[in-house]
């Protein structure tokens, strides 16, 4: 694997010169004197944001040499195979130049990583430190902990995604040869950090790394206690520096927040069936789940409810098993039929909160309180009983006979109840007073109801439609029936009274005659959208249609060519006709 990154090593270290080199030797010892008076400069400018990146840098280089191991440049390095390129910086110097193709490889790893500098964060929790890491990093540290995400902010970290693949690039120009030197000496990771990172004044992090603060440590064995430091986590303190890990806490204590320094800021956790804002003692105190709930581990911060609608005798429950049914706490469990809040029998739900027999609950959820009562005729309202002893059909609030609604609240025969603000309004079915109406039992079924009793109009003394009519019944209004009639603009056909058109009128020579015929050479057909009769019928076979329009010849034209002349005027413009035709 040593050697594999050895290989990988001079890729990058090629990608890094070719990246900031021109072809000439006389222009590369020019870059080369410049970089000698660059320490000053770098140093004016070095700070921890740079050092941040540096090491951000230093993770990436090490992730792309693992993720790279056995890829294609590593052959190429191998074998040293050759590409000629035209695009990218051959291009701009206006030259071909032979690329090692492992070279190119390394260009673009180069690339990729100052790119992914964008993907981080500043987090500045490490004192004296200023570390980069990503959303997900930061999560994880803070655990529930919201992070700031004020306006300010966000712009802070729109800004910095830019700064740090700048700062990255700069890095790479600034530290060409420390880079360079790491890979191809196979440094560790604390090695490679110390030898590019640190070293110098002009050095990114300056001359030699710092210890770890109290409340931090290092994470990097061979680091010795040196940054870049992680904060201790949840439930772990340190109070010396330089270390490479944490103490714990005692048991059954926690810290309020990461990067504690002291024992002293480990606080007792919540027991079990209590809870607390962050589950410790400190600074609020920690409350027992109230009925209904429980917790059995400690140091939480909320308590888990009893399902199915299932309660505990007291507060600060622990187990779930201790979640039962208790009938007459008004929280309906799975295992209930009922709960009404008491024990009481008679009101609709027993003292073993199952439904009484003739009873009903019209409000019954599982974890809510039932409200039930006794089915009762006469009290106004239309109910069954859960166990369908009782089944009513209407409730006009009393128990007379003879009102629609008999003593048992069932519908009374020929009549018909709906129901009004609760309570059934019954009216009894019956012929000639102008509402087609059926019966709840189907007894009396009026097929029209024209407002009387007679025979003979359409509309029996009976409300049967008659043989020869068409009958509109509009809601809440009297049947009006009819024969069809010829130029009342509905084309209508019933017992043998055929009409083939009908134009409104009872005129000839229009296509449709004055007996409602089609005319010869005419062609006749409803007009889109004409008025129909509303909700017709009749008996037997029927049909009722809208005003008919209709056009001559194959043409289809409006008139006849004949009366286009006859409407021309003073004897069809000057004796082209004669005047007979035109009186």
């Amino acid at each position: 694997m040593r050697a594999t990154y050895r290989c990988a090593a001079v890729g990058l270290l090629l990608a890094v010169s070719l990246l900031f080199f021109t072809e000439s030797a006389d222009a590369a010892k020019k870059k080369k004197s410049k970089k000698k008076s660059a320490p000053k400069a770098a140093a004016a400018t070095a700070d921890a944001t740079r050092c941040g990146v540096c090491v951000v840098a230093v993770d990436e280089i090490f992730k792309e040499l693992a993720t790279t191991e056995n890829s294609t440049s590593t052959l190429d390095l191998r074998w040293g195979l050759t590409a000629e390129v035209k695009e990218g910086r051959a291009k701009r110097i206006g030259k071909v130049i032979k690329y090692n193709r492992s070279q190119l490889r390394s260009i673009e790893v180069m690339e990729k990583i100052c790119g992914e500098m964008k993907k981080y964060q500043r987090y500045t929790e490490v004192k004296d430190e200023f570390q980069l890491k990503t959303k997900d990093q930061i999560k994880a540290i803070m655990g529930d902990q919201k992070p700031k995400n004020s306006e300010e902010e966000k712009e802070d970290r729109k800004r910095d995604e830019n700064r740090f693949e700048r700062f990255c690039e700069e890095l790479t120009e600034s530290s060409e040869n420390q880079i360079t030197t790491a890979i191809k000496e196979d440094l560790t990771y604390e090695q490679f950090i110390d030898a590019v990172c640190f070293g110098a004044a002009e050095h990114p992090c300056g001359v030699s790394r710092p210890k770890c603060a109290p409340g931090s440590f290092s994470e990097h064995s061979g680091a010795e206690g040196l940054s870049p430091c992680s904060l201790c986590a949840f439930g772990f303190f340190q109070s010396q520096e330089g270390e490479l890990s944490c103490s714990t806490c005692p048991n059954g204590f926690n810290t309020t927040a990461p990067g504690s320094a002291s024992e002293d800021l480990c606080v007792k956790m919540c027991e079990a069936g209590s809870f607390s804002p962050n589950g410790l003692e400190s600074p609020s105190e920690c409350s027992k789940c109230g009925q209904g709930a429980y917790q059995p581990k400690r140091g939480m911060q909320s308590c888990d409810s009893c399902p199915d609608g299932k309660n505990t005798h007291s507060q600060g429950a622990v187990y779930l098993n201790e979640c039962v049914s208790i009938c007459g706490d008004g929280r309906r469990s799975s295992d209930e039929g009922c709960d009404d809040s008491n024990k009481y029998p008679g009101d609709g739900c027993d003292h073993d909160c199952n439904i009484e027999a003739g009873s009903r609950c019209s409000i019954n959820n599982v974890g809510s309180s039932s409200v039930c009562n006794k089915v009762v005729c006469g009290d106004g309202k239309v109910q069954n009983a859960e166990d369908q002893s009782v089944k009513e059909t209407c409730d006009d609030g009393n128990t007379e006979e003879g009102d629609g609604c008999s003593p048992v609240c069932v519908i009374e025969t020929g009549w018909k109840c709906a129901e009004k603000d609760g309570k059934s309004v019954c009216k009894e079915v019956k012929c000639g007073d102008g509402l087609q109406e059926k019966s709840a039992d189907m007894t009396r079924v009026e097929k029209c109801d024209d407002g009387n009793e007679v025979d003979g109009d359409g509309c029996s003394s009976a409300c049967d439609m008659e043989v020869s009519f068409i009958c509109s019944t509009r809601k809440d209004s009297k049947s009006t029936c009819s024969k069809p009639v010829c130029g009342d603009s509905y084309r209508e056909s019933v017992d043998g009274m055929n009409e083939e058109c009908d134009d409104g009128n009872k005129h000839d020579d229009d296509g449709c005659s004055s007996l409602c015929t089609v005319e010869e050479a005419w062609a006749c057909e409803s007009v889109a959208g004409s008025p129909k009769r509303k909700d017709a019928n009749g008996v037997g076979e029927w049909t009722s249609e809208g005003k008919d329009k209709c056009l001559w010849g194959p043409d289809k034209l409006e008139k006849k060519p004949e009366d286009e002349k006859k409407e021309g005027g003073f004897w069809n413009n000057m004796f082209g006709g004669k005047k007979k035709d035109e009186i």
